[in-house]
């Protein structure tokens, strides 16, 4: 029974769709979700409306006070949450463990509140696996003194349900959520890069790149589907990913030990071999995996980890986002031709030698092709999902001004690597 949060209180949905939601790694039902009537969406919003005045003349400690009580309340649900969310979403559940511990990492750490804004009664909608972000601007927005009516798609609300649980003590009406109809996902230009030069450590590329692009099974948003490789290493890499993507833990999202869960639904499962069907109609070639299987006999949407080269003459990949396990190694000349292939690069991930003069050379050949490298630090898995996850929400489409590139340069294994069953993961 779909209960909806209205002015405080939860009532039974009373729409006419219903969602069957079903375990991605089982097939088996979870639960039938009801989407609220037209009716109920209108009172959320009048319950919004007014609870605006009232909430945005207290004081922003007191608006804090309320939101750290609900955030605690999160931390002590912090263990069923992550459970719940790998099971509705087929995320592995160490993954779905570290992006709970980091959300109430920066929840706790920072109480600035959205600015950019004055209060109002805004009506937010769950992004399509932005999650915690989404609870993110949540928050902010309510520190801000705004109120909010949080449309939960049916097809992915279980978790979000259950998070507005830890929202009582919040005013009546400050919060409100309502489940509509989903919609339909739609294809993603990649905004991020992925390089390896042909002096940087193979083992640690290898390991790395992996990790960076199989986060969520390869379901994060905006990410890129290609490594680009230099050329005398491509070949090399190619075959150390191939033996490192077999050993991997694919199975039941639920159990620590799993680094890749299944697809989210059926119809991303069919998506993601239409895509690699037209990749090999391009030239390139199957290393490992491209099929639907049942690993551990579990009946859900699972495709095996898929490893795919290009040649250097080929026809490049679609340019859209492959939303599944899949790696494609694509030899490089040079960075800046590869660079320059790729519409609307943000991110670029950079595998080099540790020694000074390698950054050096790479930043040369950055500024040669018209761009200007901004070096940062790297960020955890959990981080660089959320912040794709953010500017996926925000439509972040557009390009930094005048070539600008966030470089992350890597050449040392990070504690957030595959595989999971050899790190502890983060801490609350």
């Amino acid at each position: 029974m779909t209960e909806l949060l209205i002015h405080n209180e939860w009532a039974l949905a009373d729409g006419t769709v219903v969602e069957e939601l079903t375990d991605p790694a089982t097939r088996k039902s979870l639960e039938q979700v009801r989407c609220a009537s037209p009716t109920q969406r209108e009172q959320a919003l009048d319950a919004a409306q007014n609870a605006l005045g009232s909430w945005a003349r207290r004081s922003a400690d007191e608006r804090a006070a309320m939101i750290a009580a609900m955030v605690d309340e999160i931390r002590q649900a912090a263990g069923a949450l992550a459970e719940r969310q790998a099971v509705e979403s087929g995320q592995p559940l160490r993954e779905c463990q570290d992006l709970v511990a980091s959300a109430i990492r920066r929840w706790r750490s920072t109480a600035a509140p959205d600015r950019e804004q004055p209060p109002g009664a805004h009506q937010r909608r769950l992004p399509h696996q932005s999650l915690w972000p989404f609870w993110d601007g949540i928050l902010n927005s309510i520190a801000a003194g705004s109120t909010l009516v949080c449309e939960l798609p049916a097809d992915r609300s279980l978790t979000a349900l259950a998070i507005a649980r830890c929202a009582h003590q919040l005013p009546p009406g400050v919060l409100n959520v309502v489940t509509v109809e989903p919609e339909e996902a739609s294809s993603d230009a990649a905004t991020d890069f992925l390089f390896v030069s042909q002096d940087a450590y193979l083992d640690v590329a290898v390991a790395g790149a992996a990790a960076l692009r199989l986060y969520h099974a390869g379901q994060r948003r905006g990410q890129s589907v290609r490594i680009h490789v230099e050329a005398p290493m491509a070949y090399r890499f190619a075959d150390r990913l191939h033996e490192y993507l077999a050993f991997l833990e694919a199975g039941d999202p639920r159990k620590a030990v799993t680094d890749l869960g299944p697809l989210y639904c059926e119809a991303a499962l069919d998506r993601a071999i239409e895509q690699i069907s037209a990749t090999l109609k391009r030239g390139a070639l199957v290393k490992l995996g491209g099929r639907p299987y049942q690993p551990w006999g579990l009946r859900g949407y699972f495709l095996q980890p898929t490893l795919l080269v290009e040649g250097s003459g080929n026809e490049r990949a679609p340019l859209e986002a492959i939303s599944a396990p899949v790696v494609i190694v694509s030899p490089a000349t040079d960075i800046g031709t590869a660079l320059r292939e790729t519409p609307n690069p943000r991110c670029l991930t950079a595998f080099v030698h540790p020694a000074p003069v390698e950054l050096q050379k790479l930043e040369l050949s950055l500024r040669d092709a018209a761009f200007e490298p901004r070096i940062r630090a790297y960020t955890p898995n959990v981080d660089r999902a959320w912040d794709h996850a953010v500017a996926a929400g925000n439509g972040g489409s557009t390009r930094h001004p005048a070539g600008a590139l966030d470089l992350e340069v890597i050449s040392a294994p990070q504690l957030d690597w595959f595989p999971y069953k050899s790190r502890r993961g983060i801490k609350l």
